[in-house]
């Protein structure tokens, strides 16, 4: 918000929840759109043909337990509570999530009536596969499942610094659109989930969400808008407060990077300003392919144009290039590898 005079629009995407309290709340020079969902451009596959693609039953109903991550926030916990729940308050069969990035995840229990769904991006395309879903409270978790007709329990992620899913949650149940409960609080969920087990609650939650598929426009509204920003354009001067901050912010930035991190901080600490921390830069070699550690220094490092979803189990460094990109862009990426890894002299 700070580097906002720098642009001539600023888009703020509309929320089901409609429960913003956030540092935008109160801007006067942002431009508000509908809620954006990836819904806008899919084409959804069928129940039958999800369940196909997803190795699912054909004959059962089905549970989505999808709670993130959990590189921020907890999801074992809620995750226990919730499989623990479902088999024993129900005989739905139970497909859960696990993302490539996952740092901690739902342990599976009951294995005969539970499916692990890997790396399956983007989900919205396979959502007329579930009956009920537990989710986290994430923007695109919330305007997919929503409008897909899928009764849901959100369960806020409360550790997220840049977006407030505990009110979000909070604003959807009350506004009848699903149930919540949050990831600190694992207690919340069984009661909630018992609640979402109930044919009727299930019912009236999937009715209003598909209700809301016509205020989903998020994404056209901000295609045009963007388009239309060119319509009409004329050099025009800036006023003079945004031209300095402009200004400012720039020689900041040009200075920063002329004397590097430690005279920075030198500089920071005559003006009595608390220094930032140095980071240290990891030593890797640079190499075609991606392959593991041998446990000694340098690391590899692969600059690649081919990824596999097994590469990203290596545990080693990997800058994906765009395939045919031009010597010009390759020479910029190993500019901005060279700032944030110490390059072995000797690496190919």
């Amino acid at each position: 918000l700070r580097r906002s005079s720098f642009f001539d629009v600023v888009i703020e995407p509309g929320d089901l929840a409609a429960a913003d309290l956030g540092p935008t709340a109160g801007q006067r020079n942002v431009m508000k759109v509908s809620p954006i969902s990836l819904l806008e451009v899919i084409e959804p596959l069928s129940r039958d043909e999800a369940r196909k693609a997803l190795g699912l039953p054909l004959d059962r109903e089905i549970a989505l337990v999808t709670l993130g991550s959990g590189r921020l926030g907890d999801v074992t916990g809620p995750g226990e509570v919730t499989l623990r729940t479902l088999i024993e308050e129900s005989d739905l069969h139970i497909a859960v999530t696990r993302p490539a990035v996952a740092r901690n995840a739902v342990e599976i229990v009951g294995a005969d009536r539970v499916s692990e769904i890997r790396d399956v991006y983007p989900q919205a395309g396979y959502l007329a596969a579930f009956d009920l879903a537990v989710s986290s409270a994430g923007y695109n978790a919330v305007h997919e499942l929503i409008p897909a007709g899928v009764p849901s329990l959100f369960v806020a992620n409360t550790s997220t610094r840049t977006d407030d899913q505990e009110a979000r949650a909070r604003s959807i149940e009350g506004l009848g659109l699903g149930l919540q409960a949050r990831d600190n609080k694992p207690q919340e969920v069984e009661p909630a989930l018992r609640r979402l087990l109930d044919r009727s609650t299930r019912k009236e939650l999937a009715a209003r969400g598909i209700a809301t598929r016509s205020t989903i426009n998020g994404a056209a509204e901000t295609a045009a808008l963007t388009l239309s920003i060119g319509d009409g354009f004329t050099r025009r001067r800036r006023s003079p407060r945004v031209v300095v901050s402009q200004q400012v912010q720039v020689g900041k930035e040009s200075l920063k990077g002329a004397l590097g991190e430690e005279r920075t901080n030198s500089l920071k600490r005559l003006m009595g300003r608390e220094p930032s921390p140095i980071r240290a830069k990891t030593k890797v070699r640079v190499v075609q392919t991606p392959q593991p550690s041998t446990g000694l220094d340098p690391l590899p490092l692969a600059v690649t144009e081919s990824l596999r979803r097994e590469d990203l189990d290596l545990g080693t460094p990997i800058e994906h290039l765009l395939p045919g990109s031009s010597a010009a862009y390759r020479e910029k990426r190993m500019e901005i590898i060279a700032t944030y890894y110490e390059l072995d002299k000797g690496a190919s």
